[in-house]
């Protein structure tokens, strides 16, 4: 499969129970060095197309296409090879640090730590054993925000074409949130881009936006065209910001209480 990688999704519908209709006729395209954002609210359809893209779901012949070739005709070790995806929860590996992030492949020290690095994961294991820090099961002695970066340092290192995250960020805390989407901004242009979520502010700097609703592409475009249409993404945007503010206003107003 060519290293570029454009994907396009084709009137794309499917139902799991044969009568509603989770997507209908759902229309994509990403090229090489694209970041696109898929957004919308819970049940719009965001996760479902995701689970094509895994081929967790079998798509439709003649529906997905990844680099012109349709995507159920595409191996799963070709796949793997060519799409990096983080979701919202990631499994972590008991052994390690070492072997989580290598996955039985060769690689390099310095490679590694650099990419604990970028992802401000380093300092972490640092002061323990470094590489060789153990990992329980399931990352039991990593908080949540941590087994994200970690799954990102692990995905930088296993370099596919496409990166998707699906509501990568939904669960984890703040400072872990932001360490993430700022390197995944910093990645921009240098490969495709997929990111799903509820969470406006993650899309904004995508070069275009695809809004779902109850399964249909009810619009699409960069983030300020999309403010000025006032539609569907402008209403939750604003609904977004101005919750999140209020909350910030809040966290506030309780400091400087405390601090009189």
């Amino acid at each position: 499969m060519d290293c570029a990688l454009p994907l396009s999704i084709r009137s794309l519908s499917y139902s799991y129970d044969g009568k509603r209709k989770v997507l209908s006729d759902v229309d994509i395209d990403i090229d090489f060095g694209e970041t696109i954002g898929i957004v919308g609210m819970s049940g719009s359809g965001k996760s479902t197309l995701a689970k094509f893209l895994q081929q967790e779901l079998l798509a439709p012949v003649g529906t997905c296409f990844m680099a012109g070739c349709d995507i159920s005709k595409v191996s799963m070790e070709a796949l793997y090879r060519n799409v990096v995806y983080l979701g919202h929860e990631e499994y972590v590996l008991e052994g390690t640090v070492r072997d989580c992030i290598s996955m039985g492949k060769v690689i390099e020290d310095k490679a590694m730590i650099e990419a604990l690095t970028m992802v401000k994961m380093w300092s972490v294991f640092e002061e323990q054993a470094g590489l060789d820090t153990i990992l329980r099961e399931n990352g039991s002695n990593l908080s949540g925000g941590q087994k994200q970066r970690l799954a990102l340092a692990r995905g930088l290192l296993h370099p596919g074409a496409l990166l998707i995250l699906n509501e990568a960020t939904s669960s984890i805390d703040e400072e872990s949130e932001t360490i993430i989407m700022d390197y995944i901004r910093s990645l921009k242009g240098s490969r495709s881009i997929l990111i799903i979520s509820h969470r406006m502010a993650n899309t904004e700097n995508c070069d275009r936006i695809y809004v779902l609703d109850e399964g249909k592409l009810i619009e699409h475009g960069d983030r300020d065209n999309l403010l000025k249409n006032n539609g569907i993404y402008s209403s939750l945007y604003r609904e977004q910001m101005a919750y999140e503010n209020f909350g910030k206003g809040e966290r506030f107003e309780n400091n400087s209480s405390e601090a009189v």
